[in-house]
């Protein structure tokens, strides 16, 4: 396709890995809360195991 980067198309990373943090040239990178995203998972199914018929998406559902 005869597309050069940066010039022609951005490039964008997820998750920030050291390798892309350590790269050169430089990777435009996303990174995302994986432990964050983790915690809240397993709190939400903790949740519904305690209490099948929770509706997660109500915020007394998500209250710690």
């Amino acid at each position: 396709m005869n597309l050069q980067i940066p010039t022609d198309i951005r490039l964008v990373g997820y998750d920030g890995t050291n390798f892309i943090q350590n790269y050169h040239p430089e990777l435009t990178t996303i990174m995302q809360p994986i432990t964050d995203i983790v915690t809240m998972m397993i709190d939400l199914l903790l949740k519904r195991i305690d209490d099948p018929d929770c509706q997660l998406e109500k915020k007394l559902c998500f209250a710690r």
